[in-house]
């Protein structure tokens, strides 16, 4: 008898396999709820690559800052730039409240 598991196609199979199952239970699940699901996941792979940069910390941290100067002294010239953590974090956040909210029974 061949062993199966240890043929060298066993895990392109796998993967393939896994594939057609993906393909087939998502073309089961509503669109409205595919939709609500993408936005949620689409939001946090994006927050997970900005995340994931090298100066991260230091460059959110200093788009804090110059928000939290510009905000309450306006006369204070300060470069205003927009913070993409912290719009993608509000994004993801939404986009689980509304997934939360779709998936509960």
């Amino acid at each position: 008898m061949e062993d199966l598991i240890g043929h060298p196609n066993f895990q392109a199979l796998k993967k393939r396999t896994w594939s057609d199952v993906q393909v087939r239970a998502a073309a089961l699940v509503p669109s409205d709820l595919i939709s609500v699901l993408n936005g949620y996941y689409s939001s946090l792979g994006i927050l997970l690559t900005l995340v994931g940069f090298a100066n991260m910390t230091s460059d959110s941290f200093d788009r804090s800052l110059r928000g939290l100067i510009q905000e309450p002294r306006p006369e204070v010239s300060v470069a205003a730039t927009r913070n993409p953590y912290r719009e993608q974090l509000e994004k993801l956040l939404d986009a689980q409240e509304s997934a939360q909210l779709e998936t509960s029974p």
